[in-house]
């Protein structure tokens, strides 16, 4: 009973210190700012931690344009991580700056929060990623990609970033397993956001007439179909 109750005090402590450190985040609105001003008010934060750093290189990995965009000087590095987002938060100061609004990232998941950072003078774009089938993905499409730059014919696309943007997503919807969601949307929900229903990922991009008629009267992607 008596090491019942440590373990039991234990877990309340932690949940308590939890609680303590989201109640410490600085969450600096963005919404009325530019992308340049959001940018520039990043750079003014305190810098990534060391104990951090060590983790995004423990728990993540390096990708975008300054890997395999044949970009001499990437306006940010872009750093996927498998750490929760309050996680870049140190002694109540923000070490982030907002949300990234961006057309190829997952908006409103909970699995998928990007912001900037700073370190060495330099902008991060970090993106933490709780899904581990989407972790592997990125990952995947990150060598791929990789590869691909090092081709003469295929170099000069990798310098344009809606290509290089429209590659990746292609690739990353591939490799991440499809599973249907706890909750099913309805048709008119799924219309209004042009996603699937079923698995709630993007549908906009179909193999055939048959597969967008398929998709316009059940609200069912190709994926799940």
């Amino acid at each position: 009973m008596h090491e019942l109750n440590r373990i039991n005090k234990q877990i309340f402590d932690l949940q308590a210190h939890k609680r303590q450190i989201k109640e410490a985040i600085q969450v600096i609105d963005t919404s009325n700012m530019t992308k340049q001003e959001i940018i520039d008010k990043a750079m003014t934060l305190p810098e990534i931690p060391e104990h951090l750093w060590e983790a995004m290189q423990d728990f993540g990995f390096q990708t975008g344009s300054s890997v395999f965009g044949n970009i001499n000087t990437p306006s940010d590095i872009d750093w996927v991580v498998n750490l929760p987002a309050y996680a870049f938060y140190y002694s109540g100061c923000a070490l982030t700056c907002g949300k990234i609004q961006a057309n190829y990232i997952d908006e409103g998941s909970k699995d998928f929060v990007p912001f900037y950072a700073n370190k060495d003078g330099k902008l991060y774009n970090i993106i933490c990623i709780g899904s581990y089938y989407k972790l592997e993905a990125w990952k995947e499409t990150t060598r791929i990609m990789t590869d691909l730059s090092n081709y003469d014919a295929l170099k000069d696309i990798m310098k344009t970033k809606w290509k290089r943007v429209r590659l990746f997503r292609a690739l990353t919807d591939v490799f991440e397993p499809v599973k249907p969601l706890y909750h099913r949307l309805d048709i008119a929900e799924a219309h209004q956001y042009d996603i699937c229903c079923s698995c709630g990922r993007e549908a906009v991009n179909f193999t055939c007439k048959a597969a967008k008629d398929h998709y316009k009267a059940t609200g069912v992607c190709e994926r799940c179909a």
